[in-house]
């Protein structure tokens, strides 16, 4: 019997004070998590866990960047930039679990 590793991520270290972006992290950070353990535990098919994670990722990273539009942040283009290298990371990731 195989013993489950630690969870990789925890929903609550990525709130913010926002309810609907700290919904939107903790979506994300619980699909990778699930993503995480299905691999560990030898599942094969993860494309809905995938696309899941893909759907929500697009989702928070356009809301939020409209938001800050909206608002005039002044950290709008570090911060669409951040977005840019975790999209990045995030599709490595999805890439290295379908393989």
């Amino acid at each position: 019997m195989k013993i489950a590793p630690p969870i990789l991520l925890n929903p609550d270290d990525f709130k913010i004070g926002f309810k609907v972006i700290d919904d939107q992290h903790a979506e994300i950070v619980n699909c990778i998590n699930e993503l995480y353990m299905m691999r560990f535990n030898g599942e094969v098919s993860i494309r809905p866990i995938v696309t899941r994670l893909k759907k929500h990722i697009n989702i928070h990273f356009n809301f939020e960047e409209s938001l800050m539009l909206h608002c005039n942040y002044p950290g709008y283009d570090q911060h669409k930039q951040e977005h840019q290298i975790l999209n990045e990371k995030a599709m490595c990731l999805i890439r290295k679990f379908n393989n």
